[in-house]
Order: structure tokens, then C-alpha cells, then sequence
């Protein structure tokens, strides 16, 4: 299970809480399943990338709360010098950046593929016509 998206379902989950946000009412909002939405959560997946813009407004929250954490930008601003604070930061930036474009990648594949397959699809009706 890859580190990120436990830690992003675990920010996730600790802010639904404190808002007193139900899994069922998140994942109506989500317009998922409520196992869908539970293995966000968990960390199981990653397709929270999909839905990180309509889980932070739910939650009312900076995307950056939910990628970085608050408590991470707090710590960041209260115990480390400007330039340190500012790397880390921008580094769990760019994996989440590398995370989202590889997700939007993917999503274009499966999508030109069935554009395609319909194309085919129609041709192929056309011809026995």
C-alpha cells in the first residue's frame, strides 16, 4: 500500500470526523459507494486524486490540508527556517503533482481506447447497412 494515499485517507478521515461528516454522507456527495469512499480512507487507493478538488470542499478545507496536513504546515511554519520548510513542502508537492498527472494519463488511455471502440463500432454498423 503506497505511504501517500494512507496518509491522504488518514487526513482525510481525521477532518471528516472533526466536521462530524458521516462515510455515507461523503460518499453520497462523492457520488460513490460507501466501500468506494471507505478504501479512500484507508489508503487503499489511490483515486482520492480524482476526487481531491469535491473532498476538500466538503470538508471546507484547503487541498494543500489534505495533501500537506495542517499540522505539517504548522510545523513547518513554527519550528523550521524559511527555505527548509519551503523544500519539503514543495517536494510532497511534486509527488502529488507526478500522482495526479500519471492518474489524468491514465484516464485519457481508457478513454481514447474507447472512443476507438465505439468508432468501430459504429463504422462496422454503417458498413452493413
Amino acid at each position: 500500500m503506497n505511504m501517500l494515499n494512507k496518509n491522504i485517507g488518514k487526513r482525510v478521515r481525521e477532518i471528516r470526523k472533526s466536521k462530524d461528516i458521516s462515510i455515507e454522507k461523503m460518499a453520497e456527495n462523492l457520488k460513490v459507494s460507501y466501500s468506494t469512499y471507505q478504501r479512500i480512507e484507508l489508503g487503499e487507493t489511490n483515486s482520492w486524486v480524482s476526487y481531491l478538488d469535491t473532498i476538500s470542499s466538503i470538508l471546507e478545507v484547503e487541498i494543500e490540508d489534505i495533501v500537506v496536513g495542517k499540522e505539517n504546515i504548522e510545523q513547518n511554519n513554527n519550528h523550521q527556517k524559511g527555505g527548509v520548510a519551503v523544500t519539503q513542502n514543495l517536494g510532497t508537492i511534486n509527488n502529488l503533482s507526478e500522482k495526479l498527472i500519471e492518474q489524468y494519463e491514465i484516464r485519457l488511455k481508457e478513454k481514447d481506447e474507447t472512443i476507438t471502440l465505439l468508432n468501430n463500432q459504429i463504422n462496422n454498423l454503417n458498413n452493413k447497412k
